[in-house]
């Protein structure tokens, strides 16, 4: 597994990790007064079907979903969120893995880079040479309100 570290400019140390953190500085903090962040692991070899995403220092017991995109973007509290989008482009949604982020404010996913779920069409399979961006978004709270937040980004080049 990747190694966390907040002495790291994403949040993690990269001896394990693949793809690239970013966005961390446009990330806002969520209820537990830090940012959530979010780190890829397993291969960047489309034949190996070996990728996992996990997002860390969300708030305890809340539920969230990975979203996806071929771009990189910045969209500043979407929907009234209390957190902004880092990601461009058509934005897929693997709303069929939503998951609690349990007492550790932990959400891991394993994708399946055959089965990237999108706008339009529903599903694509990752291709050689492309570059995908991952981000989580996940329920908060601000003031006693009922809000959302987003993780930092990160991003993976296959072959």
């Amino acid at each position: 597994l990747c190694g966390w570290s907040a002495s790291s400019a994403f949040g993690f140390v990269d001896d394990d990790c693949i793809g690239a953190g970013y966005g961390l500085q446009d990330t806002n903090p969520n209820s537990t007064g830090l940012k959530g962040k979010i780190a890829a692991w397993g291969s960047t070899s489309v034949s190996d079907n070996d990728l996992t995403i996990e997002a860390r220092d969300l708030p305890r017991n809340a539920f969230g979903f990975a979203l996806n995109a071929p771009d990189r973007g910045l969209l500043i509290n979407p929907g009234g969120s209390s957190g902004n989008i880092l990601l461009g482009g058509p934005v897929g949604r693997f709303q069929q893995a939503v998951a609690s982020s349990g007492p550790e404010g932990i959400i891991t996913l394993d994708v399946d880079v055959t089965m990237i779920p999108r706008p339009s069409p529903q599903f694509v399979a990752i291709q050689p040479g492309e570059t995908w961006r991952f981000q989580f978004w996940h329920r908060d709270s601000a003031g006693g309100s009922a809000t959302s937040n987003f993780t930092s980004a990160v991003e993976v080049t296959f072959d």
